[in-house]
């Protein structure tokens, strides 16, 4: 047995397994990778490296010394492909038993260690989005209001100023905040636009 080849096929096997569950989360919660990243994901990752690596030493234990010569230098990867795809319609069939009780199936385990860090990547997103908006508001409500007011008849309309003014009013908010968070929230991609022109002017 080549314990050399079997380490090197488990380590790309993770390495693999790092890959593909971070692009599942990415492709899932549609956030950011910054917003992807937390306990939650690492947990993941955790859970499907063990069944990965599992299922890449029964591909081993199976294979071994059953493949042509010519493939040696390649059986670390061989090894890892068939233990993460080959042996993936095996292991979400698989059991976990608990004193002769079926629980959950290894496939049912990952997708609930899954669906934690999809949701924290999508909670994350949200409330970076939030303080984004809180942050530019503060600084949009520091510029002249005749500059503020130019900017939300350009990006939300010429009519929305007096409502927004109206609106603020009758909440008896302070106007000027409120045309800002109003200007953040409804169009984030020119507020950050914004924002840049600002920085570059010492604002």
């Amino acid at each position: 047995m080549n314990f050399s080849v079997l380490t090197w096929a488990v380590l790309i096997c993770i390495i693999i397994t790092v890959v593909l569950a971070s692009i599942e989360t990415l492709y899932q919660s549609k956030a950011s990778i910054r917003d992807c990243i937390g306990w939650t994901l690492f947990l993941y990752i955790g859970i499907l490296a063990i069944g990965n690596s599992v299922a890449t030493l029964l591909a081993f234990v199976t294979l071994d010394q059953k493949l042509p010569a010519q493939m040696d230098s390649w059986l670390p990867f061989v090894y890892a492909f068939f233990g993460i795809f080959a042996f993936e319609g095996v292991m979400s069939n698989t059991n976990v038993n608990f004193f002769d009780k079926g629980v959950l199936t290894i496939q049912d385990w990952i997708r609930k260690a899954r669906d934690p860090a999809v949701a924290s990547a999508l909670e994350r997103q949200v409330q970076r989005g939030q303080n984004l908006i809180t942050q530019s508001a503060d600084t949009l409500a520091r510029l002249d209001e005749a500059k503020l007011n130019t900017y939300i008849a350009q990006f939300l309309g010429a009519d929305v100023v007096q409502q927004i003014e109206l609106d603020a009013q009758a909440s008896n908010a302070d106007v000027k905040l409120y045309k800002a968070l109003t200007l953040a929230s409804k169009a984030p991609k020119e507020t950050v636009a914004i924002m840049k022109n600002l920085k570059k002017g010492g604002f």
